[in-house]
């Protein structure tokens, strides 16, 4: 929210005098760089040789700097006043400063010329900043600039689903292929440094952050966490090797180290405590797995682990993270303010600034964003209060970054491609990813689509017009939006629209109106959901139910007795009311999640047969708060013996509304023939498994198979009774026919940790059982096993 409303301050300065700036930065006449002939200036030497020969000329001064992170607008000059003894270690892009507005005097100089974008002038002052710093500091260390890339990567740049989308799409391909659009788009206005992806997962719905997330599931977050990686970095190499594509890939810092979606009532940056193998086998599992698959750099979460805050943790920033992985140049980030924030206010534990900078860096901390915390380094190295090695650490890792990520070599971008975002490809890959994922619930009496409809729809609701909501939290903005309503207009689609009421307290407008236009009409189509105001960063929420009025406006609906198709623009799952009823009345249900950009034209798509819906859950959806953490939501919970599915004595199911995985179509889909292979298995290797999957519908249609696992007889309580071992989404198959697809399980997936407690004689660590492993596949996940979809094999772990 704080980038956004930055965002908004849109100064210009003359387009001749940022040209000046420009040709300042770039020119080969200018200045140039100290030391030219210096080791650290030799691309041809690997990393650690340049970050050595640099740190060895720093003095404390400089040192200190290279951790700074600092959070507040400054112009360039702003930046060079407070930075040009000591140069700079990190800036954000969104909060660099532009001078104010000379728009007249831009237009009497240069009335040809057009007015320069906001992009345009950010990357123009970006490169005034990095030309100071590069050649007019001592040592002249470029600074690194960070963007946000969660699922934009540029101010005008494509905007793509949120992750939750992604995720739902079941599909990893276009998930790297989007992630190198935004890293394409992003390193275009001059960022190295994207935060990004988020590999948290988020069982509580309540947690208004669950939409930056792709599953509750370890190996769906995991698979997606590395697609996305790989998309922005397009290299595979850890922290000591070079980006084989600089121009147009960069540093990913991974978010957030870790548990940060293991929430206390849902409340954002509560403490999680749990079990060491609950801990490594659902939280930390997919950090690991990103360990050796090209993880560089992490932002250490808000909260507490098991008693001891993430900023201050250094069994899991050092001695796991770098020493147990074995990626010690691994670049740890704090959260926004959170060294002074968590370590003095947050958790009580720091008595001074010094001292929680102190105890951070020791920890293992490398850089201090947002806040000058870290400034405090300086007397503490001379006091002897913490030692220059620790320091060294720290910079160590920031110079390894910078090093890869080509800054020595391109410090400066090149302004005319900021010409090029948002292409028609990249909203073609964003509509496709909105489509993808959207997931239909509920079509009981098959009203959907509307194929060739030509009657009349009475469109109400909050999320219908909201180009924000449609494309979520974490954006840079600028792209231009398609919103249901406009979807409708642009195709001609007899309509009345109404907003009907607040999606934040419980205002209704126009209630006669919208009940007359809801009879008169032919469907009614709801669209509903969370704002900015309801779910995101610190929105959390203690109820479920559609905020604001919008259950009336359901009730309203359903009062019609016209069809109702309910579309949820939303970043959590949502329910309606005591027991749901309402539900009962609606006639389709359609979650959209945050579609992106291109929202509207893909929900139309969808709601019309043009596409159909191949979504699949990757939440359990819960049916009422008093149901998160039953054995149902979410549906990695613990095995609970005859217990397991069992209804609350005095109120109803504790199943999932909807179970993980569950995702209707337009057609229907069977699967036979499942077959695993070899049938026994040892440690190390891997089970291939085979089914073929039919269309027994009458459109064509694609479908997600998921193979889930289930062991038997262990010798620790496992969690989840049924866990996902892979996945696979199908093209499209034509009506009666059928497609093979095979999956591969590694051996590894089998594992459980063990925490050295269990009077084995083990030590902790992973442990794969001998005995029987029984595969599931089918198109949703727990409970569907007795249904017809769900299809069962055995292999035997030697």
């Amino acid at each position: 929210n704080f980038v956004r409303a930055t965002m908004q301050h849109r100064h210009h300065r003359t387009w001749a005098a940022w040209t000046v700036s420009l040709a300042l930065a770039v020119c080969p006449g200018s200045q140039g760089v100290p030391f030219p002939d210096a080791p650290y200036r030799d691309r041809a030497l690997p990393i650690p040789t340049r970050v050595a020969d640099l740190l060895g000329r720093m003095t404390l001064g400089e040192k200190v700097a290279q951790t700074l992170h600092p959070w507040e607008q400054l112009t360039p000059e702003g930046v060079f006043e407070q930075f040009n003894q000591t140069g700079l270690g990190s800036w954000y892009l969104n909060l660099i400063a532009l001078p104010p507005a000379a728009t007249a005097t831009a237009t009497a100089s240069m009335p040809s010329a057009p007015t320069p974008s906001f992009a345009q002038q950010v990357v123009a002052a970006r490169n005034a900043i990095q030309h100071l710093i590069v050649e007019k500091t001592r040592l002249g260390i470029p600074v690194s600039f960070i963007m946000e890339t969660l699922h934009s990567g540029a101010n005008g740049g494509t905007i793509f689903p949120m992750p939750i989308n992604f995720g739902s799409s079941w599909n990893l391909t276009s998930m790297e292929m989007a992630a190198r659009v935004i890293a394409d788009e992003a390193r275009a206005t001059g960022a190295d440094r994207g935060f990004s992806p988020v590999i948290n997962m988020f069982p509580d719905p309540r947690y208004g952050r669950l939409q930056e997330g792709y599953s509750e599931d370890p190996t769906l977050t995991k698979m997606f966490g590395l697609a996305h990686l790989a998309g922005l970095q397009q290299s595979s190499g850890g922290p000591n090797t070079y980006l084989s594509n600089p121009d147009h890939a960069l540093v990913a810092t991974v978010k957030h180290y870790v548990a940060y979606g293991m929430t206390s009532g849902g409340i954002d940056g509560s403490p999680a405590d749990m079990s060491e193998q609950h801990l490594r086998e659902i939280y930390l599992a997919p950090w690991e797995y990103l360990a050796t698959r090209g993880l560089r750099s992490v932002m250490a979460a808000q909260n507490a682990v098991n008693g001891r805050p993430m900023h201050a943790n250094k069994r899991l920033l050092t001695r796991v993270l770098r020493e147990e992985w074995g990626i010690p140049e691994c670049l740890v980030e704090s959260d926004g303010g959170d060294v002074i924030g968590a370590l003095q206010y947050g958790f009580h534990m720091a008595a001074t600034i010094e001292d929680a900078a102190i105890m951070s860096l020791e920890a293992g901390m490398d850089i201090d964003l947002g806040g000058t915390t870290f400034a405090t380094l300086n007397n503490a190295v001379k006091t002897n209060r913490t030692s220059e090695a620790e320091l060294d650490r720290a910079v160590r890792n920031v110079l390894t970054m910078k090093f890869a990520a080509g800054l020595f070599e391109s410090p400066y971008t090149d302004e005319s491609r900021v010409l090029h975002l948002d292409t028609v490809s990249g909203r073609a890959l964003a509509r496709e990813v909105a489509e993808q994922s959207l997931v239909l619930l509920k079509n009981d009496k098959g009203t959907l689509p509307l194929t060739a409809f030509t009657g009349k729809i009475a469109l109400v609701g909050p999320l219908a017009d909201d180009a924000d909501s449609t494309v979520g939290g974490y954006v840079n903005p600028g792209a231009k939006v398609t919103t249901v309503r406009s979807a409708l207009a642009t195709g001609g689609v007899d309509f009345t629209y109404h907003y009907g009421a607040s999606p934040v307290n419980a205002s209704t407008y126009d209630d006669s109106a919208v009940a007359a236009s809801m009879e008169a009409a032919d469907v009614v189509l709801l669209v509903l959901g969370d704002t900015a105001a309801t779910c995101g960063e610190m929105f959390d929420r203690s109820s479920l139910d559609l905020p604001g009025g919008q259950l009336k406006l359901v009730q309203a609906a359903v009062d019609s007795k016209t069809p109702v198709v309910l579309v949820l623009i939303n970043g959590r799952s949502a329910t309606f009311g005591p027991g749901n009823t309402l539900l009962d009345g609606v006639d389709s249900l359609v979650v959209a999640w945050r579609p992106g950009e291109e929202g509207g034209v893909a929900i139309w798509n969808v709601l019309t047969g043009i596409v159909n819906p191949s979504g699949h859950l990757t939440q359990a959806w819960p049916r009422s708060v008093g149901g998160i953490g039953g054995p149902g939501a979410p549906y990695l919970y613990p095995y609970q013996g005859n217990h397991q599915g069992e209804a609350y004595a005095v109120d109803g199911p504790s199943t999932a509304l909807f179970e993980f995985g569950f995702g209707l179509s337009f057609t229907a889909f069977d699967l036979d023939h499942l077959s695993a292979t070899p049938t026994v298995v040892r440690a190390g290797g891997n089970v291939s498994v085979g089914v073929t999957v039919h269309n027994t519908g009458d459109v064509a249609g694609a479908t997600v198979v998921q193979v889930y696992y289930r062991i038997p007889v262990s010798r620790v309580i496992r969690i989840g009774s049924y866990q996902l071992g892979a996945f696979a989404r199908t093209e499209s198959i034509s009506p009666g026919g059928s497609t093979a697809v095979t999956l591969v399980i590694p051996s590894s997936q089998f594992a459980y940790w063990d925490d050295g407690q269990n009077d084995n004689g083990l030590a902790p660590g992973w442990v794969i059982d001998k005995g029987t492993v029984q595969l599931f596949a089918g198109f949703a996940g727990f409970g569907t096993w007795s249904a017809p979809g769900g299809i069962m094999a055995e292999i035997t772990i030697a």
